[in-house]
């Protein structure tokens, strides 16, 4: 009876042992069941990112432009890439970068107030002197002014100067988003840089096509 039963057990170890063969032969003969969610999606994503780029090219606002790098950023999964996708896949984020770049290059205008302090805003704007000889302290209302020419000089002094307070805020946060475009570029072409073959020319056209600065060519071109 001792002997029956270790038997039986031996054959039910051996039953096992095949069934759990059998169960690893049929994931390895069947990649997608081991591994059932690899869609890769990048292209979906680049599109995504670009259809900020265009809202902003509506809009005007940079909140879109920085949604668009965000959303960039995020759109590669190398793990879901399949190894023979790599290279074009690698094109088609930096084209997208590229275009990203190209709307931050056309509308760089810093050099405006590096270069001539006079165009940075004042914290008061100073009332003229008005035809009495008297002249208000700086932020006064302008409605205090009674001299007619000087106090439409003065609203015009006003908004001149809250116009040049909108552009330096504005270029001040392209220039984030510049920073943060190129620092974002870069993690990804590292990313690909690692499994991919080298593609310099093809990759070197693409920022061409694009009109980028011979500046930022090279920088990018040092990435790949």
């Amino acid at each position: 009876m001792l002997l029956v039963t270790s038997i039986l057990k031996l054959r039910m170890v051996a039953l096992n042992v095949s069934l759990f063969t059998c169960s690893i032969c049929s994931i390895c003969l069947n990649p997608v069941a081991a591994t059932p969610h690899t869609t890769d999606n990048t292209d979906l994503r680049i599109a995504a990112a670009m259809q900020e780029v265009q809202r902003f090219n509506s809009s005007g606002s940079l909140d879109d432009l920085q949604t668009a790098v965000s959303k960039l950023l995020s759109a590669v999964d190398i793990g879901r890439i399949r190894p023979k996708n790599y290279v074009e896949r690698r094109r088609t984020l930096l084209q997208a970068w590229a275009q990203i770049l190209e709307v931050v290059e056309r509308l760089d205008g810093r050099t405006f107030a590096l270069n001539n302090p006079k165009d940075f805003p004042q914290d008061c704007v100073q009332p003229p002197l008005e035809a009495n000889g008297q002249m208000e302290q700086p932020c006064a209302d302008p409605s205090t002014i009674r001299d007619p020419k000087a106090r439409a000089a003065y609203v015009a002094a006003i908004a001149a100067n809250a116009a040049k307070a909108q552009r330096v805020n504005f270029q001040a946060r392209l220039a984030r988003i510049d920073e943060d475009a190129m620092v974002s570029l870069r993690g990804n072409m590292r990313t690909f840089h690692r499994v991919a073959a080298p593609d310099y020319y093809a990759l070197d056209t693409i920022l061409q096509q694009a009109h980028l600065s011979m500046a930022r060519r090279r920088r990018i071109d040092a990435m790949f």
